[in-house]
């Protein structure tokens, strides 16, 4: 996933935004502190800052189409047990780990993410808003399906 980082003139920077924005669509971020005399080091801050906010803007919209996704019974599942149970059969696309479940339940994180890796599937550990969203509905772990889940896949004991 590229991104593309704008600075210039105000002007040249919101034609320039324009002409990206169909191509790289959210991937074009404009940042007003970029001027054209930045050295590299100059410009690593800014890049770093504006890629972590990027990530961490990504990572919440994930989770949320999982949670969403998990209540109306879609291509969404919440909870370890349930998702350990997609995962052994293959129907994990990618699994999501907050980072307090990962420190909590080690073991557990390490089976699912095995079990997901060998079938194919990408794991994303999430930080920050993301995280505690997933914490609250999903007791720190969530999951994007292949395919949609039977209701009995999805029902918590």
């Amino acid at each position: 996933d590229t991104l593309v980082l704008i600075g210039s003139s105000p002007g040249a920077e919101t034609a320039l935004q324009k002409l990206l924005q169909p191509l790289a669509g959210g991937r074009v971020v404009l940042d007003t502190s970029l001027h054209l005399d930045m050295t590299p080091a100059q410009l690593k801050p800014v890049v770093e800052r504006t890629a972590s906010a990027r990530s961490q803007e990504s990572q919440l919209a994930l989770v949320r189409e999982v949670v969403d996704s998990a209540a109306s019974h879609g291509r969404g599942m919440l909870h370890a047990h349930t998702v350990e149970r997609a995962s052994h059969v293959g129907q994990v696309d990618t699994l999501l780990l907050s980072t307090s479940f990962l420190r909590a339940k080690e073991e557990q994180a390490e089976e699912l993410i095995t079990l997901t890796l060998t079938r194919g599937g990408d794991v994303m550990l999430v930080t920050d808003d993301a995280a505690e969203l997933l914490d609250h509905e999903g007791a720190g772990v969530g999951a994007r399906l292949r395919y949609t889940a039977s209701p009995a896949e999805t029902a918590v004991p």
